[in-house]
């Protein structure tokens, strides 16, 4: 607080060291469409980033993309982005995040995708503090919360974001 940083929002580390998820609910296939992201969908996911994050991402999407290529889903409903969730290899967990979507049941559908790709792969989540529903969700899935920590901004914010929007992040020191 000396140095100007404030608090933006609080986030829990969950972790799971590796475990069998079946999906949470079949996605409804007559109005949504789950898919794997394709270089022709990166400028959508950007966009929807930016809007709901409030920053222009797209090296930090494209970075994730060549990282775990499998492990990044979107939910489409008559061509709309609803949602999409990305990854990366940590040191010893499978990184998920970021996650936005328009719904916490699309959340869960994504991470379900996620979960049935990689099976028994050890799992870190940085999940926004205030996403309760789908905290719960993880615990029922044998998760475990590790920590807490608090997002935090230098000096000020003009646009922090969609934070209603925001699920899940890609680590402190990714956003």
């Amino acid at each position: 607080e000396k140095l100007g940083f404030e608090a933006e929002y609080k986030i829990d580390r969950m972790v799971s060291s590796g475990l069998s998820i079946d999906r949470f609910d079949p996605v409804d296939t007559e109005t949504l469409k789950i898919s794997n992201i394709s270089t022709d969908d990166i400028n959508k996911i950007v966009a929807m980033d930016k809007m709901l994050f409030g920053v222009e991402r797209s090296d930090l999407i494209q970075y994730l993309l060549n990282n775990k290529k499998e492990i990044g889903f979107q939910i489409k409903q008559k061509d709309q982005l609803k949602g999409f969730v990305l990854g990366r290899e940590g040191s010893n967990y499978l990184q998920i995040g970021p996650l936005m979507a328009d719904s916490l049941q699309i959340a869960k559908w994504l991470l379900s995708s996620v979960f049935n790709k990689v099976k028994q792969q050890a799992l870190v989540i940085d999940i926004l503090n205030d996403k309760n529903g789908l905290k719960d969700w993880l615990l029922f899935k044998k998760f475990k919360k590790e920590r807490s920590f608090t997002r935090m901004y230098l000096k000020t914010n003009d646009y922090s974001g969609k934070k209603d929007n925001q699920f899940i992040i890609s680590g402190p020191e990714l956003g």
